[in-house]
């Protein structure tokens, strides 16, 4: 986004949200700026839009991420939904872990882990399946999801750097 079309979506946010300390000078909007470049300007025009319209406490940067994220992401599957495809995905493993795996959606396979493990639930006996993995499943899938979604509401830039630090750490 250019600072140009960010500036609007200040001006926008400062006449809504009138306290005079709320992003109190250019300093501040150019942290803000930062923080948000990376965003297209619909997309974030989009998200202030229904912040505003939604809270009436002043965002934070933040705040604004998270409504394009989610607007952003494709929360269209319920877990019950996508415990269906676990749980097809599981009874096809026996001779296609690998493949089955891969058609899963990114929560499915957080919490499934490995081709490996998905060949694992498909010896289990149905009951076990269906109750004790399943409820499993139901009670970390929101978590998955959120966890996801705060690493999907970053920059592309601070996810690089984040990935940096981890390698750095182990030493490669």
């Amino acid at each position: 986004m250019r600072y140009d079309e960010f500036t609007r979506i200040i001006k926008g946010l400062k006449s809504v949200y009138t306290k005079p300390d709320y992003i109190p000078d250019r300093d501040a909007i150019n942290m803000w700026y930062e923080l948000l470049k990376d965003i297209e300007y619909n997309e974030l025009s989009l998200a202030t839009k229904v912040y505003m319209q939604t809270k009436a406490f002043p965002p934070t940067p933040a705040d604004l991420r998270k409504i394009v994220v989610s607007l952003r992401s494709d929360n269209a599957e319920t877990d019950v939904e996508l415990w269906a495809k676990i749980a097809k995905a599981a009874r096809n493993s026996t001779y296609g872990s690998v493949e089955e795996f891969e058609k899963l959606p990114p929560v499915c396979k957080a919490f499934i882990g490995s081709a490996a493990s998905l060949k694992e639930l498909g010896l289990l006996d149905k009951s076990t399946l269906e109750t004790v993995v399943k409820g499993q499943f139901m009670r970390v899938a929101p978590q998955i999801r959120e966890r996801k979604n705060e690493v999907m509401g970053l920059s592309a830039e601070i996810r690089q750097e984040i990935e940096r630090a981890k390698l750095l750490q182990l030493g490669e």
